[in-house]
């Protein structure tokens, strides 16, 4: 049976990155469902970048656009944050049914990415 979960807990930024990076990454050794991994590495992913960026250190793979020569900088990016996007919001196109297609080898990038940052 499980235990009842405490009234309140407190955790910083960082801990709760760090927490969705390990579950993201331990489903994936599970082969768990991809679109959880993914939405919980990309949501892990992007609290990391903002306060690396915050730091002045930028993203090694992701929103390094020196890794992606000959694509234009905008367009990697709309491309990047396009699944995570479709995920977690349907203020833009609440269309229930929409669908998107994706490489779940994007996922492993996220996973590598949030890992080094």
């Amino acid at each position: 049976m499980p235990t009842k979960p405490p009234a309140s807990i407190t955790i910083s930024k960082i801990e709760g990155a760090r927490r969705q990076i390990e579950a993201a990454a331990s489903l994936w050794f599970q082969d768990g469902d991809i679109v959880v991994i993914h939405t919980l590495i990309a949501a892990g992913h992007h609290v990391c970048h903002d306060i690396a960026k915050a730091t002045g250190m930028n993203s090694p793979i992701f929103f390094n656009n020196s890794m992606f020569p000959g694509i234009e900088w905008e367009t990697h990016k709309k491309i990047t944050l396009e699944l995570e996007n479709f995920l977690k919001h349907a203020d833009k196109d609440p269309d229930a049914n929409a669908k998107i297609t994706f490489n779940p080898r994007q996922t492993e990038f996220y996973i590598l990415d949030a890992i080094l940052l």
